[in-house]
């Protein structure tokens, strides 16, 4: 973690550690494999520059204290507001069980951050150009399915061939979101399509991933191998900067609510905790004024 720290020593109070410690594994209950590694991180680490305190001493000033400290040692608004929500998450939980009265962290502002969603979308031209310099069909769907569908990398690799439903009004898929939590997202027919062909081709099962490894079927296809397939088309299509695959997530939501969607369509199709969340796409363009909006005037002389 970019922070500086104090010595590790032990709290004095051992029980109050114990208690801790079964507080934050029930604190991490749900939550995504991800997040979980990096809220531990982060809880060690506060506990680590504030080792003799607990749960149940840490106040304000901790909290305070322990955020600039990361800041002096360089560290991005973004990483700051990862501190602070883990911590706010943890101290709203203890609360809850009626472990702590207050929330230490309640009532502290996130770091301002500079909103640049905008500079990681892409354009028709680009995803077109990308589709029409890939040769794979595999690698040709996984573009097409981030763009459509929107959905996170780690999302695309739990895909089995199960998870499609069949409906009288459509298909849909069954998606498993950050804390395992499942939405459905509909999918086209031309889209359906491609998909219905691609397992053809590679003879899948109703129990198979829909992207493999390619050495062993009944491994899923690594975030990795993804983020290599988006590269590779990329560079062949000449864009510069290199986007990720995040960023046909970015280009999905900017897209859909530019183009008329709700934004609580958006909200849920995307997997969004919260209205929030969505808003960040709610974005002005670069080129777009207020002029063109506004009546225009004569051109009288006095």
């Amino acid at each position: 973690m970019d922070i500086t720290t104090k010595s590790s020593n032990l709290p004095e109070n051992l029980d109050a550690k114990f208690a801790d410690t079964i507080l934050i594994s029930g604190w991490l209950i749900g939550k995504a494999e991800k997040t979980k590694t990096t809220y531990k991180k982060v809880i060690r680490t506060f506990f680590e520059y504030h080792p003799r305190i607990s749960v149940a001493t840490a106040t304000t000033a901790h909290v305070t204290t322990f955020l600039r400290a990361a800041e002096k040692r360089g560290a991005r608004p973004s990483t700051l507001n990862l501190y602070l929500n883990a911590l706010a998450s943890l101290f709203s939980f203890a609360v809850k069980q009626r472990k702590i009265e207050q929330d230490p962290a309640a009532g502290l502002k996130n770091y301002r951050l500079q909103n640049t969603i905008y500079q990681k979308t892409l354009d028709l031209f680009e995803i077109e150009q990308m589709i029409l310099k890939t040769k794979r069909q595999r690698d040709v769907l996984l573009i097409k399915m981030l763009f459509y569908l929107g959905l996170r990398v780690g999302e695309v690799t739990e895909i089995l061939v199960s998870d499609f439903i069949f409906r009288k009004d459509g298909v849909l898929l069954n998606v498993k979101g950050k804390g395992s939590k499942i939405r459905q997202t509909p999918i086209d027919e031309n889209l359906w399509g491609l998909i219905t062909d691609y397992i053809e081709v590679q003879s899948l099962r109703m129990s198979d991933y829909l992207f493999s490894d390619e050495k062993e079927k009944s491994r899923r296809l690594s975030t990795f191998a993804i983020w290599r397939a988006v590269r590779s088309a990329a560079k062949r299509a000449k864009l510069n900067p290199m986007p990720s695959p995040h960023w046909f997530r970015h280009t999905c939501a900017t897209m859909s609510l530019e183009g008329g969607a709700p934004i609580h369509v958006v909200k849920e199709r995307l997997g969004h905790a919260s209205l929030s969340t969505t808003q960040i796409y709610l974005h002005a363009k670069a080129s777009e004024g207020l002029s063109q909006y506004l009546p225009k005037l004569g051109s009288s002389e006095d």
